[in-house]
């Protein structure tokens, strides 16, 4: 995506099954993906709240590029409840407010 939006910053939402803690979490935000090196990232929600229908730590995440994004906000919307899923769904919403600063 870098060679056909040269200039953009990324945003990367979604399920990613590991808590900011795990050792992949961690090289995420130092900017590695296995053996190779890219861009670090922040996490925008900065919750501790579960995510997940079964609870546990949150496993889904919004995360924005280092640098470019101000978080103002971020949370779990505070629907769902533990151990029922929210009309079908085994994920709970999580919400960021940030500042595009680039």
């Amino acid at each position: 995506m870098r060679s056909k939006h040269q200039g953009a910053a990324a945003v990367w939402m979604g399920d990613l099954n590991r808590g900011t803690g795990s050792t992949i979490m961690q090289n995420l935000f130092q900017g590695k993906i296995g053996g190779d090196s890219v861009f670090g990232v922040e996490d925008m929600v900065q919750t501790s709240e579960n995510t997940y229908y079964t609870g546990g730590s949150a496993i889904d995440h919004i995360l924005a590029e280092s640098g470019h994004f101000t978080r103002v906000d971020g949370y779990v919307t505070g629907q769902g409840v533990t151990n029922q899923k929210l009309a079908g769904a085994d994920h709970f919403p999580i919400l960021a407010e940030v500042k595009y600063t680039r």
